[in-house]
């Protein structure tokens, strides 16, 4: 479809073009053109749009679009890097909570909160609060806690002569050790 505006009547039945208090609009240089007006004010919003964007005043529309489309661009790679970095923040406060979980710091059950928790403080203030949780510890462990030297093992582990040599040459240690077997202190 084309159309044309011409203010020549080379049709009786054309439509004719009337303004907002019913005049007739005449396209000639002659009299005031309200088409030039309209024209006028959309160049005019085109400088500023111009300017805004960084571009010259007399920029054209394919300038103006090619950086819109350059911006938008970017703010769809804002975008991406937001989310990713969303879901690295996630990953990184569910590792820290599962940390926490396998080194019986917290349950399993309290899993949800402590997640909800990293999300609304971030992941270091998680890690802080985390480190002031202590271990849990059985009971028996504690009850049977031997100084960090000590080796942990059975007098039945031992062969028969690391067994003398042991007697021999560290009597507290089989001591410990076969009361630790049998339940009651040697005579040495």
């Amino acid at each position: 479809i084309e159309v044309s505006i011409v203010d020549i009547g080379a049709n009786d039945e054309a439509l004719t073009l009337y303004d907002k208090n019913g005049k007739i609009i005449n396209l000639s240089n002659n009299e005031d053109c309200k088409i030039d007006k309209i024209k006028t004010k959309t160049i005019n919003k085109m400088k500023e749009v111009s300017l805004k964007l960084g571009l010259s005043e007399l920029a054209t529309q394919e300038e103006v679009l090619m950086k819109l489309e350059e911006l938008q661009g970017l703010a769809n790679k804002a975008k991406d890097s937001e989310a990713k970095l969303a879901e690295y923040r996630k990953n990184a406060i569910e590792q820290e909570v599962n940390s926490a979980i396998q080194l019986k710091k917290i349950s399993e059950e309290q899993k949800p909160h402590y997640i909800e928790l990293g999300t609304k403080v971030g992941l270091e203030m998680l890690q802080q609060t985390l480190s002031h949780i202590r271990t849990a510890e059985k009971p028996s462990d504690v009850i049977n806690k031997h100084s960090v030297g000590d080796d942990i093992k059975k007098l039945s582990d031992l062969s028969d002569d690391d067994k003398l040599k042991l007697r021999k040459e560290d009597k507290k240690e089989y001591a410990r050790l076969y009361e630790v077997e049998y339940g009651i202190k040697p005579e040495i």
